[in-house]
């Protein structure tokens, strides 16, 4: 079963991101974290994830610094992440990709773009497996 640590604050969007998946016909069990300092604790701490999905603005450390450090961490380096942010900005998008095996996704606005995201995240992940 697919491993997923999903890093969001929001509980709203944890629950969509979910029915996404679902949606999506994606068998697996997420890990549910709500700032970056506990994701890196938990990468840390625990069994490696198959795949992050992580929101960008966090509190205490923000969704770029917990990316960062799995990539500059040789054996998380090869995790595929997604991020999912409001920002639709291009420095935005083009920071997160530049950091390598990494998929940015703006947080859509209607429900059927949300739950559209389920999909997007399988086949980027299908991609690296």
């Amino acid at each position: 079963m697919l491993r997923i640590m999903l890093v969001e604050d929001s509980a709203a969007d944890v629950f969509m991101i979910k029915e996404s998946l679902n949606e999506a016909g994606m068998q697996y069990e997420a890990i549910v974290l709500g700032d970056g300092e506990d994701a890196l604790i938990s990468l840390r701490d625990t069994a490696k994830p198959d795949l992050i999905v992580i929101d960008l603005n966090l509190p205490k450390i923000d969704g770029y610094e917990v990316v960062e450090s799995v990539r500059g961490n040789p054996n998380l380096a090869d995790i595929p992440v997604v991020v999912l942010s409001s920002s639709s900005l291009p420095f935005d998008r083009q920071r997160a990709e530049g950091l390598g095996r990494t998929r940015y996704i703006s947080k859509p606005i209607t429900l059927d773009e949300f739950m559209a995201i389920g999909r997007e995240i399988r086949d980027f992940y299908d991609r690296y497996r």
